[in-house]
């Protein structure tokens, strides 16, 4: 079994910054009291096609940054700059993300990234093949790749970590 990990979170500095005020702080067991300047939110989760359930979390700085990931393929699904410009590429729901023509918008990607040319490669004098998905490549882990996957998120203090199990 592989297990991947990826953890989202903000750096940040204390000088000079405003605190929030009126919100809802994110405790976690253990977690201790460290102060942050970053607030975890979970939003509305969507639902996918097949029922599940797709978790939707925004981190949000003290200097008006925010970032939106979701858990189906640990995905960035917007990055709300202070000036409310959203820079990332994406879509409005899951049936888009699921959808055949996402281009990868945002995801985790693997087990590798870019193209493995002709869907095969030699390890040891051993050829492995793989799942062709692009011309006659093998495009960010073929079919099954990671952005495919319904990522475990848990919040910790002022992190998301993503976690998934593959066989």
């Amino acid at each position: 079994m592989l297990i991947i990990v990826a953890t989202i979170f903000f750096m940040s500095s204390a000088s000079g910054q405003k605190s929030f005020q009126n919100q809802v702080d994110i405790k976690v067991p253990g977690s201790g009291d460290r102060d942050s300047d970053t607030l975890v939110q979970e939003l509305e989760p969507w639902t996918d096609q097949e029922g599940r359930s797709v978790r939707r979390l925004r981190l949000t700085n003290t200097r008006g940054l925010a970032l939106t990931v979701i858990s189906w393929g640990a995905a960035i699904t917007g990055l709300l700059l202070p000036d409310g410009e959203d820079i990332v590429l994406g879509y409005d729901t899951i049936e888009e993300y699921q959808g055949p023509d996402n281009p990868y918008f945002g995801a985790t990607v693997g087990r590798v990234a870019n193209r493995i040319r002709g869907g095969q490669f030699s390890l040891g004098g051993v050829t492995h093949n793989l799942t062709i998905n692009n011309g006659e490549n093998t495009l960010h882990g073929g079919t099954q790749g990671w952005d495919k996957a319904n990522w475990k998120a848990e919040i910790r203090r002022n992190e998301v970590v993503f976690r998934c199990d593959l066989e």
